[in-house]
C-alpha cells in the first residue's frame, strides 16, 4: 500500500511539473533564420542580424541570446501559432529605431493574431518613436501575462505599422523593429499547485514511515 501510495504522489508530482513547461515557442532567438520551416511565417521586409548599426545615436546591437536576432523593416511582420493558458507570461528584448527625427508616427506592436481571418485580434503593445520613454541605445526587455487561454489558430506577431504619409517625404526610410530572447514561463493554477503539494507531501510521509 505505502508503495503504491508513493507511486501516486511520485507521478502527480511529474505530471505537474511536466505540465509548467507546456508553453513552447519555436526558433525563439531567430538562430535558424526567417522563414515557416523553423517556426515563423512573415510579410514584408523580414531577416535575421547578428548585429545592427544604428547611425543615429552610432550604437551597434548585437544578439541579446545566441548569435541572431530578429530585424523587420518597413511595413512588416512576423507570427508563429502558439497555444498558451491564463496566466502564462511571454517575455522578449526589443528596440525600435527610427532613421528621420521628423518622421516619428511609425509604430511597432505585438499582440495576438487569427490565422484563419488574418486579423489582428489583439494588439498587447504598440508604441511609436515618439512614444518611447528610453532612447534607443540599448535592447529594452517587456513582459506580458495572458489574461485568457489561446484559442485555436492563434498565433502571436510581431509587426511594424509604417504611416502612409510618410512616404511622400523623399528621404524617408523605413523604420526597423529588432527582437530577440523570447522566453515563456508557466505559472500553474491554485488547483494545481495543490495537486503537487500533496504528491510532494504525501512522498515526504511515506518516506518518513518507511
Amino acid at each position: 500500500m505505502r508503495k503504491f501510495l508513493f507511486l501516486i504522489g511520485f507521478l502527480l508530482s511529474i505530471g505537474i511539473i511536466g505540465q509548467a513547461s507546456a508553453i513552447t515557442i519555436q526558433n525563439a532567438s531567430f538562430e535558424d533564420g526567417l522563414d515557416a520551416s523553423n517556426g515563423w511565417d512573415n510579410s514584408g521586409t523580414v531577416a535575421t542580424s547578428s548585429s545592427f548599426y544604428y547611425r543615429m545615436y552610432d550604437t551597434t546591437f548585437n544578439a541579446t541570446d545566441g548569435d541572431d536576432f530578429a530585424q523587420l523593416t518597413g511595413d512588416t511582420y512576423i507570427y508563429q501559432e502558439l497555444s498558451w493558458s491564463t496566466g502564462d507570461i511571454i517575455s522578449f528584448d526589443w528596440n525600435f529605431l527610427s532613421f528621420d527625427s521628423g518622421l516619428l508616427t511609425d509604430s511597432w506592436y505585438f499582440g495576438v493574431y487569427n490565422l484563419n481571418s488574418g486579423d489582428l485580434i489583439e494588439t498587447i503593445v504598440t508604441m511609436s518613436f515618439e512614444e518611447l520613454v528610453v532612447f534607443p541605445i540599448e535592447w529594452q526587455p517587456f513582459s506580458y501575462k495572458f489574461e485568457s487561454d489561446s484559442k485555436a489558430d492563434y498565433a502571436i506577431i510581431f509587426g511594424v505599422s509604417i504611416d502612409p504619409d510618410n512616404y511622400s517625404y523623399s528621404s524617408y526610410e523605413p523604420s526597423v523593429l529588432l527582437v530577440d530572447n523570447i522566453t515563456t514561463t508557466t505559472i500553474p493554477e491554485p488547483a494545481t499547485m495543490f495537486l503537487l503539494a500533496f504528491g510532494l507531501l504525501s512522498i515526504a510521509g511515506i518516506r518518513r514511515k518507511l
